[in-house]
């Protein structure tokens, strides 16, 4: 038995290491590639005094995954109804099945948010 919970905890630390990278690098590169300017002070603001374990909390105790409510709480004004699909297809492009789950979701924002905190002292500056 110990040999399978070592195997598996592995793979486990393996996942979590992979998903955090690749939330992470998902995040920046719609930062800098994809993201229009509202959504990322959108995103800045709702999370400014949020602490993002909070918000996954919160999230599950309501039984909804951070991959349907990111769209939904940041962006159901602009995108209706369809914040989830037009949201993630976005990040994704051709991969519309792909469903997120609650760690890349999280490294999605952080880098994001990380990647627009570097640039935006810049945008000001270059907007005066």
């Amino acid at each position: 038995m110990s040999k399978t919970i070592n195997r598996l905890k592995k793979s486990m630390d393996k996942y979590l290491a992979e998903t955090a990278y690749k939330g992470k690098k998902a995040g920046k590169n719609w930062a800098k590639i994809q993201a229009e300017y509202w959504q990322l002070v959108r995103m800045e603001q709702y999370f400014e005094y949020r602490d993002l374990e909070e918000y996954q909390h919160e999230g599950l105790e309501a039984g909804i995954d951070l991959a349907f409510t990111l769209p939904i709480d940041l962006y159901m004004d602009e995108y209706g109804e369809d914040a989830y699909d037009i949201f993630w297809s976005e990040v994704f492009g051709d991969a519309p099945n792909h469903r997120p789950d609650d760690l890349f979701v999280l490294s999605f924002i952080e880098g994001a948010l990380s990647y627009f905190d570097e640039i935006h002292a810049k945008i000001l500056d270059e907007a005066a």
